[in-house]
């Protein structure tokens, strides 16, 4: 992630407000659909990432392709982490940037990113970040700060090479990757966002992301 990518939740957030309403007393899952376009808004920061809903396989997804470009989706969304801390997605990485330092601002682009945001009730400006991501240099469970912000927090959950057409699924403890980062707990989720870039490497970048499911322990 690179300071474009950082100031798009906040925008987003500002512009919009947290969603409204709450978990409590909903179902024991919640899923968000990246395939569903209605639902998220777009920012540019270098041309524009290619978003488009596909069949991919495993049914309707968001399959995404970025030219040396950089844009992301976001949604907000208000999720309670105390009834569901738990987090499911699927994606695939048909294409991917050459291995680089990826702690290093020029080294900053990913092939795949699920990012989660917390914003304080007490500061429209605070936001906390975990960005999910697909690395090609660094090892699963690796974690480091942003080098542009430092309330943003990459965490490796899949490493290695592009796999063309291989849907992988990943689970998480959203609300214990949260404290792992920052050292303490946030009792929800105000946004989801994704991004596919490729503008600090000029590299050719395509993945796909399925559906994300929130769920209680």
């Amino acid at each position: 992630m690179s300071l474009k990518t950082a100031r798009f939740p906040l925008v987003l957030l500002l512009l919009y407000g947290p969603a409204s309403g709450s978990d409590a007393g909903a179902p024991p899952e919640r899923i968000v659909s990246p395939a569903a376009l209605a639902m998220w808004q777009e920012r540019s920061f270098s041309g524009h990432t290619g978003y488009r809903a596909a069949d991919g396989g495993v049914g309707q997804a968001l399959h995404a392709v970025a030219t040396g470009t950089a844009s992301g989706l976001c949604q907000a969304v208000q999720i309670d982490l105390s009834a569901l801390p738990l987090v499911r997605w699927q994606w695939r990485l048909d294409r991917a940037p050459a291995p680089r330092n990826e702690r290093a601002r020029d080294g900053d682009d990913q092939g795949l990113r699920l990012s989660f945001l917390y914003q304080s009730v007490m500061s429209s400006e605070s936001i906390l970040a975990v960005q999910y991501v697909w690395s090609q240099s660094e090892p699963v469970d690796a974690g480091w700060r942003n080098p542009y912000v430092a309330d943003a927090y990459e965490l490796v959950v899949r490493s290695g090479p592009a796999a063309p057409g291989e849907w992988h699924t990943e689970e998480r403890d959203l609300a214990a990757d949260f404290r792992t980062a920052f050292g303490r707990a946030v009792d929800r989720i105000d946004a989801i966002c994704l991004m596919t870039d490729g503008d600090q490497t000029g590299a050719l970048v395509e993945g796909w992301y399925g559906d994300i499911t929130l769920q209680a322990r």
